[in-house]
């Protein structure tokens, strides 16, 4: 039994267990004001209860008793459990699922879908990602009781088009920028004098040199540098809010080089250059308050055109100007605030093969007279 603290300050309380005859993972969940030690042991019992009904239920054939339910009220019921989370998870939840809500019929009735109608609505999907979050709103309405189960089929085979997609795009894909790519990327920005476009320069040169989220560095403030080169990493920037960072290895306290201090101060320069109002953002927008990550992407990509493939890759690019100073993976997933984290391995493998290449060349090339 787990516990899931909810936003109105409640407690939930979830217990998971197989299907007698299908013997696929179900879940039942009660609510109760408090998570006290006595809340806990009334909540186990009532769970054990529940399981034991469920089981005789579908053990004696009555299990099929679900009510009409459209896509729409699953949805809502689907959001209102996981009021529990971080705001910005909760915000993806909810952005997506109005995305599905405008892709598919919201007052269809999805209790007993059959095959054909799963198909249909797969069909109907506009992505990958509406895809995905059709399959995770079903498995969820399976899991807590309102729809009968439904075909795992029709989505492994969607996902087995989709994945050979992926690995089509993904060798195409860019994993990092070369420093010389990086002069041309600043020199492009660079050709007009805005604040927006000067700000850019100082924001790529920080991500390069620190390998920080853009969320993160989006809400760093002056306050959050140490006198000894130590950048303090508490928070991030959704939505226009500072939020606590997304997962507990993403606190870290790492160490900042003269270039990052320089671009700081550069920034400031460019600050007054445009009569910015005092901030302790570091990296704000003309008002003094946080800078819009929409509107600075947009403005880069206008500027840049393909030649911009978002800002994480500037984080990408820091893990491999560190695997090429041959600095250890483990102490680079630290200073990224990963714990696990395979791109990075990749990288990683991917520089050091480089560089291992390079050496060989040297040998290959060398004469001993």
């Amino acid at each position: 039994m787990r516990a899931e603290p909810l936003a109105d300050g409640k407690v939930k309380y979830v217990e998971e267990f197989k299907h007698p005859i299908t013997g696929k993972r179900k879940r039942v969940s009660v609510t109760y004001a408090k998570d006290t030690k006595k809340n806990q042991q009334l909540a186990y019992k009532e769970l054990i209860l529940k399981i034991e009904e469920k089981k005789k239920e579908w053990l004696e054939g009555t299990g099929d008793s679900f009510q009409p339910i459209t896509l729409k009220e699953l949805s809502d019921k689907f959001l209102k459990d996981k009021e529990y989370l971080k705001g910005s998870t909760q915000f993806v939840y909810k952005d997506n699922m109005k995305a599905l809500l405008s892709t598919l019929n919201p007052n269809l009735d999805v209790s007993h879908l059959a095959i054909s109608e799963l198909n249909s609505l797969i069909l109907k999907c506009r992505s990958k990602t509406q895809v995905k979050y059709l399959k995770t709103l079903l498995d969820w309405g399976q899991n807590n009781y309102f729809i009968n189960t439904i075909s795992e089929k029709p989505f492994k085979n969607e996902f087995k088009k989709i994945s050979r997609k992926e690995n089509k795009s993904n060798v195409e894909k860019k994993l990092y920028y070369e420093l010389d790519e990086i002069d041309a990327i600043l020199a492009k920005i660079k050709e007009k004098d805005t604040y927006l476009r000067e700000l850019s320069c100082c924001l790529i040169i920080f991500l390069l040199n620190t390998g920080v989220r853009i969320g993160e560095a989006l809400a760093v403030t002056y306050e959050d540098i140490s006198d000894d080169m130590i950048l303090s990493i508490n928070k991030t920037v959704f939505n226009y809010d500072i939020q606590q960072p997304k997962t507990p290895s993403s606190y870290r306290e790492i160490a900042i080089n003269r270039e990052t201090l320089d671009c700081i101060q550069e920034l400031n320069a460019v600050k007054e250059k445009y009569f910015i109002p005092k901030s302790k953002i570091i990296f704000c927008n003309k008002n003094g308050t946080i800078l819009s990550y929409k509107n600075i992407s947009q403005a880069l990509r206008k500027c840049l055109g393909n030649n911009f493939c978002g800002f994480h890759i500037f984080r990408h690019t820091h893990a491999s100007i560190l695997a090429e100073k041959q600095i250890p993976l483990d102490t680079i997933q630290r200073r990224l605030g990963h714990e696990k984290d395979d791109i990075t391995k990749k990288i990683y493998i991917h520089v050091t093969d480089k560089t291992r290449e390079r050496e060989h060349d040297i040998f290959r090339n060398m004469s001993m007279r």
